[in-house]
Parts: C-alpha cells; structure tokens; sequence
C-alpha cells in the first residue's frame, strides 16, 4: 500500500509542476484543439436535430462539470487502491441521463446520449 501512495505522490507532484503538458491524444491539456462543429460527422450533425434550448444545455454541462470537481477534489493519494477503484466505478456509474439537470436534453435529444461504441470502431 505504502508503493501505491508513493507513486500517486509523485504522479501529483509531476503534474502539478508541469501543467499544461500534451494529453494522451497529444493535445495540450490547458489550450485543447477547437472543435470545428460546421463538419460532417459531428456532434454538430445530432444537434441539427435536438430541440433543446441553449439554457438546458448550459444547465446540464454545469451540473456535469459540478460532479466532475467534486470527484477530483474527493481524490487523495491516502485513499487505499480499494478506495480508489470504488470512486472510480462509482465515477463511472454517473451517466448524463442521471443527472436531474440533463434530463429535459436526454428526453429531448436521446441521440445525444446513445452509447457511439459502434461508430467509433476501427476499420476492418
């Protein structure tokens, strides 16, 4: 266990002095890459259709992002590796369609939600 804290120190303490450094798709963490909604293939193309308002939207990404600090701040390098894998799971469990916030987006745009596991396959 002692490894495992260690470690999660010194994950940390890398990070924390270098941010901004290149995500696992090569992006820089703190300037990501503009999406370009006018192209084919897009969210843009499901939102076509979606008779959400902005105001909704705007409530759902909120509500999301409020989760998502509450998670990350619940995070401690003195958690057990049990600990760790249980916040995970539960980090997990948490679908949009969950969230009060995003159910008038999940009742009006259910394609937003869909799981794209099948479109994001690689070529065969």
């Amino acid at each position: 266990m002692e490894d495992f804290q260690q470690a999660c120190e010194a994950t940390a303490n890398q990070c924390m002095a270098a941010p901004g450094q290149p995500t696992e798709n090569g992006e820089d963490a703190g300037n990501p890459t503009p999406i370009d909604c006018s192209s084919e293939g897009t969210a843009n193309d499901e939102l076509k259709e979606c008779d959400a308002t902005v105001a909704e939207f705007e409530a759902c990404v909120n509500a999301m992002f409020a989760i998502a600090q509450d998670l990350y701040a619940s995070i401690s390098c003195d958690m057990t590796m049990e600990e760790m894998l249980a916040l995970q799971s539960d980090a997990e469990a948490t679908s949009p369609e969950e969230v009060p916030e995003c159910k008038p987006v999940a009742d009006k745009c259910p394609e937003l939600f869909e799981d794209d596991e099948e479109d994001t396959e690689a070529p065969k």
